[in-house]
């Protein structure tokens, strides 16, 4: 579980929140085992994209992606990600 995959049309499609300048999202290794495996995958992508009030950049609200972007530590985002 090292990449999300969503099977469409017989094909498997990765979702593009997970890549920056063609490169995996540092950490996603560490945050994708995380999540619940039966979780819809738009409320995967919704939730990697969505500011969320537990990761804080400064004083504002930071998605999942942005913070480890910003090299915020995986293990955060795998915390909050168990909780879903």
């Amino acid at each position: 579980r090292t990449l999300f995959g969503i099977e469409y049309e017989s094909e498997w499609r990765l979702p593009r929140f997970q890549f920056e300048r063609k490169k995996a999202l540092p950490g996603l290794n560490v945050v994708l085992p995380a999540l619940p495996q039966d979780i819809n995958p738009l409320d995967a992508v919704t939730w990697f994209l969505e500011p969320n009030a537990d990761l804080e950049i400064g004083a504002a609200p930071t998605s999942p992606r942005a913070w480890l972007l910003r090299g915020g530590t995986p293990a955060a985002v795998a915390a909050l990600a168990q909780q879903l």
